[in-house]
């Protein structure tokens, strides 16, 4: 099954705040995550977030012309 990566990085020198944790979050549900999936981070020494990053299923979709 394909997978597509849904990824939030911080601008560099910055971190990521609560804001921009819930728009990653609604952007994974919205592209198919359940909820169940792992979710990837690298954070700062200082245990700030920098970068989060998920695989979500991506659906399979039927050709345009309505042929298999």
């Amino acid at each position: 099954m394909a997978t597509k990566k849904i990824e939030h990085q911080a601008s560099k020198g910055h971190f990521l705040t609560l804001d921009e944790l819930g728009a990653f979050v609604r952007e994974a549900l919205r592209n198919g995550a359940d909820g169940g999936e792992v979710v990837h981070a690298r954070v700062s020494f200082g245990s700030k977030l920098q970068r989060l990053a998920i695989d979500v299923p991506q659906a399979a979709t039927a050709p345009a012309d309505g042929t298999r």
